[in-house]
């Protein structure tokens, strides 16, 4: 079976609610030593984007088992009143909206 070139898998995005976004906030991340992170709420394990394999990849969970060029992950949806704030060098971050 051919790579579909310049097609891309995404994966689909979770939905936290307003509980699991209130535990989230308050995580604090530690790296490989044990060190927190300096921020409450920062997820370094999430990546957001495009991911291109060389060869390509297949997803027989989601679909008939299709080669693609490569997948793209998406961040949880956020319940009302959170948010996603990337920080610079780090890592992306919930916080509460003001709104």
């Amino acid at each position: 079976m051919a790579i579909k070139q310049g097609q891309y898998f995404v994966n689909p995005a979770e939905k936290w609610n307003a509980a699991t976004c209130k535990r989230a906030v308050q995580h604090i991340a530690r790296d490989g030593l044990g060190t927190p992170y300096p921020k409450r709420g920062m997820f370094p394990e999430f990546k957001s984007g495009r991911v291109r394999y060389n060869g390509g990849c297949q997803r027989p969970d989601y679909d008939k088992g299709d080669w693609y060029e490569g997948e793209v992950f998406q961040l949880p949806i956020l319940a009302r009143g959170y948010r996603w704030v990337y920080e610079i060098t780090w890592c992306y971050r919930i916080v509460r909206s003001s709104t």
